[in-house]
């Protein structure tokens, strides 16, 4: 049994089946949002998106909700879909509600058992893959076929997903959304950040005109660090990805009756830790729990936030 499946056993049924695969994302975060602007996964080599699409997916969050939503049924099907979505209808009910339809005790015990059937399957398929995965085995055919069929006949939604949206969650803490709109605004952080994240952005027309106007203040300095950013990969760090992920399963769990502790987040690193053999994730873990309840609480309304998206662009 995987050290990360024991780590689960007493912990809210939705954090069983997330927060291990969030935590083993860690080292491929790491290594991926370092290459960013090669716009390459493993061997599949996005082309370049039609630029107008594209800017459109930063500036309404609900042109790229529908993208993600259009590349997630693709992935994973119409009937997952519909179980997380329960899933997440039924961690938003008051503890209070009941049921609009009455059932009698022998379809109460059916529809337990169906549920905890459903329940028990899922949690196995869930650390049965994580197993895989820690064992590096190779990925069947089927599904690398249906990987590259996905990364073909959607180029566009797959490319900003993989390249400017989750990025741009973990590194930043926020949407491409809302970080256009700072940069658009004219937060020159703002401006560094979606420029390190996204070197098509310097060619957006109010994106330009900030850098254009850097230049035409006379602050020639300034300027040519913003374009060369544009050729820079984001700044990557271990522990921030760690961090950040930490925040997110932490945020998730405070949407149960059961919200995790900061040395239950520790213990999570430390099983996938122990699972992968990594003693980069022991070093990332603040060791004191003070110090990683106070990282915690920092991280937890920006993901907060975002489970409330931004409606403003």
């Amino acid at each position: 049994m995987l050290a990360v499946q024991i780590w689960a056993q007493d912990k809210p049924y939705i954090i069983q089946l997330i927060a291990p695969h969030f935590a083993s994302l860690v080292e491929v975060f790491y290594g991926e949002f370092s290459d960013l602007k090669r716009r390459r996964l493993g061997s599949h080599k996005f082309p370049l998106p039609r630029l107008r699409p594209w800017f459109a997916l930063y500036r309404s969050h609900r042109k790229s909700k529908k993208h993600l939503e259009t590349l997630f049924l693709t992935i994973v099907g119409p009937e997952v879909v519909a179980l997380v979505s329960g899933i997440l209808a039924e961690l938003q009910k008051p503890a209070s509600a009941t049921p609009k339809k009455k059932y009698s005790p022998e379809e109460m015990d059916q529809l337990k058992t169906f549920a905890d059937n459903l329940k028990q399957g899922l949690r196995a398929a869930s650390f049965e893959y994580l197993e895989d995965e820690f064992e590096n085995k190779p990925v069947d055919p089927e599904t690398a076929d249906a990987v590259h069929k996905l990364l073909v006949d959607h180029p566009l939604d797959a490319s900003f997903f993989i390249f400017v949206h989750v990025p741009c969650l973990f590194l930043y803490r926020m949407t491409p959304t809302l970080l256009y709109r700072k940069a658009r605004l004219g937060d020159l952080d703002a401006l560094k950040k979606i420029l390190r994240l996204d070197q098509l952005m310097i060619h957006d027309c109010f994106i330009g005109q900030k850098v254009a106007a850097i230049r035409f203040n006379h602050n020639l300095s300034k300027y040519q660090n913003l374009v060369a950013l544009a050729t820079k990969s984001p700044v990557v760090d271990r522990r921030n990805i760690l961090l950040s992920i930490a925040g997110l399963v932490y945020a998730i769990s405070f949407l149960t009756d059961k919200p995790l502790k900061p040395q239950d987040i520790s213990a999570l690193f430390g099983a996938i830790a122990d699972d992968t053999n990594n003693d980069e994730l022991i070093k990332s873990i603040p060791q004191d729990s003070k110090s990683l309840g106070r990282e915690l609480r920092s991280d937890r309304n920006p993901w907060r936030q975002m489970f409330n998206p931004d409606k403003k662009t």
